[in-house]
């Protein structure tokens, strides 16, 4: 928006349409996406003033005139000089405008995204009716991605529940999340187990799916279906495995029979985990609190929506959530 002024008051308001393209950085180990907005991403159109903008501007002219004339100039007069001058205004004006005070301007501002700490490919950046799209697509197997969505609902964050599985695969891999596992998929270190993650969209009764390689102190091999839900528990973000099923195994017959009673016993059974659902962040010097307002898994993606609060300031602020 561009705003034009005369000593007294707003004379104007021309908005302006500009293109930008995201650019990829690598950051400490990291990445995070850059938008530059300067004069070189303005569009080559010539902005337009609305009707509400068109009788502000005859109000402005009816100011200019000498005490004497005021009151007296005919309407059709004052609507014609109305319009030459906001044609003066997007046209004229603002082509010295773009020849000479933007340039001077550089860039206007930049936002700065930093990306989570994932292996990303691309990213590409849209903009629907209302909402700003960024599409980070990563190189991981990932067997189907999310369909294009253009609604707009504060913040919004989707992932294919295919993407969540091999994500958790790619964190064990890297060291991000731990190795070694129990039986029952608790983390040990002298653990005798490695899980594999995937997400099965044909199954509709069990989709995640989690793979048991037993690769210490014997050779076994466990598969296990499941069905799982997200939702809002108060302030925290609950994470329920509605169903489990045990649905191939390969081991002693001993244990594989232990392990069908356990499943036969517990596997309908609910097992929920709460997280906390806020976080603190920074941008500049002020502080946001973000918070997951809804959360759910459907039509095969994990979806999340975010709303910003003003935070205390940085001052007052002792720490993150």
């Amino acid at each position: 928006a561009i705003e034009v002024r005369d000593a007294e008051a707003e004379v104007a308001t021309m908005r302006v349409v500009v293109e930008v393209a995201p650019v990829l950085e690598r950051v400490d180990g990291g990445a995070q996406l850059s938008i530059g907005f300067g004069p070189e991403n303005v569009v080559g159109i010539e902005p337009a003033l609305g009707a509400e903008a068109r009788q502000a501007v005859g109000a402005v002219i009816e100011r200019w005139l000498p005490a004497k004339a005021k009151g007296k100039v005919p309407r059709p007069l004052l609507e014609l000089a109305a319009g030459k001058l906001a044609e003066q205004l997007t046209k004229g004006t603002y082509a010295a405008l773009q020849r000479t005070l933007l340039p001077k301007l550089g860039e206007l501002t930049r936002l700065r995204l930093r990306l989570p700490e994932v292996p990303v490919e691309r990213v590409e950046l849209r903009s629907a009716e209302a909402a700003l799209v960024v599409e980070i697509l990563t190189s991981l197997p990932v067997r189907a991605g999310l369909v294009a969505s253009e609604e707009a609902s504060e913040v919004r964050v989707e992932l294919a529940a295919s993407a969540v599985a091999e994500l958790a695969n790619w964190a064990i891999d890297e060291g991000h999340a731990p190795r070694w596992y129990d039986r029952g998929l608790a983390p040990r270190e002298d653990g005798e187990y490695r899980p594999r993650f995937d997400y099965i969209a044909e199954d509709r009764a069990h989709p995640f799916k989690v793979y048991l390689f037993q690769e210490r102190g014997g050779c076994s091999y466990f598969r296990v279906g499941a069905q799982a839900a997200l939702a809002m528990k108060g302030e925290q973000l609950e994470a329920t495995v509605v169903d489990r099923a045990l649905e191939r195994s390969a081991a002693h017959p001993v244990i594989e029979a232990a392990a069908a009673v356990k499943y036969f016993l517990v596997g309908s059974l609910d097992r929920s985990k709460q997280v906390a659902a806020a976080t603190r962040l920074a941008v500049g010097g002020r502080a946001f609190e973000t918070r997951v307002t809804e959360a759910a898994i459907e039509r095969d993606a994990v979806r999340f929506t975010l709303r910003f609060e003003a935070a205390p300031t940085l001052s007052s602020w002792r720490g993150t959530r």
